[in-house]
C-alpha cells in the first residue's frame, strides 16, 4: 500500500508542478507578448510627439512670417542699350532697392518682361550676384546692375522693361523702367 500512495504522492506532484510550469510559460507568452504591443505604442506614441513637435514649430515659423514682413522699395532704376553694327544689342538695367521692412529679404529672382533673367541666352550679369539669394537686411539699400553685352534681345529705353523683383518667401515686387 505504500507503494501506491508514494506512487500516487509521485503522479499527483509531477500534475501539480506540470501545471506550474504551464502557467508559467503561458503566463510568460502572455506577458512578452502584452510587453511587445506596449513597446509597439510607446514608439508610436513618441512618433506622434516628434510629429507633433513639427508640427508646432512650422506653426510658430508660420506666425513668425506673418509678424516679420520684408517690404522693397525702388528708388532708382535706369537702363541704357546700344545697337551694334553686327545687330547684336548690349543694354544694362540699374535697379535700387530698399528693404522698408523688419525682416531680411532674399532675392532670388528677376523678371524682365516675362522671362526669367537666367532664360536668356546668353545669361546677363548681376551684380552682386543673385544666384544663391542675396540677402536684404531691414533698412538696407543695394544697387544691383543687370547687364547684358551681346544680346539679341533689344531691352532698352524706347521699349521700356517690366521687372519683378523675386524674393525667397514667395514676394513679387513690380517696377517699370521706361518712358
Amino acid at each position: 500500500m505504500n507503494k501506491k500512495i508514494i506512487a500516487i504522492s509521485v503522479l499527483i506532484a509531477i500534475l501539480f508542478v506540470s501545471a506550474i510550469t504551464g502557467t508559467i510559460v503561458y503566463y510568460n507568452v502572455v506577458v512578452n507578448q502584452k510587453d511587445s504591443q506596449i513597446a509597439n505604442q510607446n514608439n508610436e506614441i513618441a512618433n506622434l510627439n516628434r510629429q507633433i513637435s513639427n508640427l508646432t514649430a512650422q506653426v510658430g515659423n508660420l506666425i513668425n512670417m506673418t509678424r516679420a514682413k520684408e517690404n522693397l522699395i525702388c528708388t532708382n532704376s535706369d537702363i541704357v542699350s546700344a545697337y551694334k553694327p553686327s545687330s547684336d544689342f548690349s543694354w544694362t538695367i540699374t535697379l535700387t532697392l530698399e528693404n522698408s521692412g523688419n525682416a531680411t529679404a532674399i532675392i532670388n529672382n528677376i523678371i524682365l518682361n516675362g522671362q526669367s533673367y537666367g532664360s536668356y541666352n546668353p545669361t546677363p550679369t548681376i551684380n552682386p550676384s543673385i544666384q544663391n539669394g542675396y540677402a536684404l537686411s531691414p533698412s538696407q539699400s543695394v544697387t544691383i546692375t543687370i547687364q547684358d553685352t551681346n544680346s539679341s534681345t533689344g531691352l532698352g529705353a524706347n521699349h521700356g522693361v517690366q521687372a519683378y523683383v523675386l524674393t525667397a518667401i514667395g514676394n513679387s515686387y513690380s517696377i517699370y523702367i521706361g518712358s
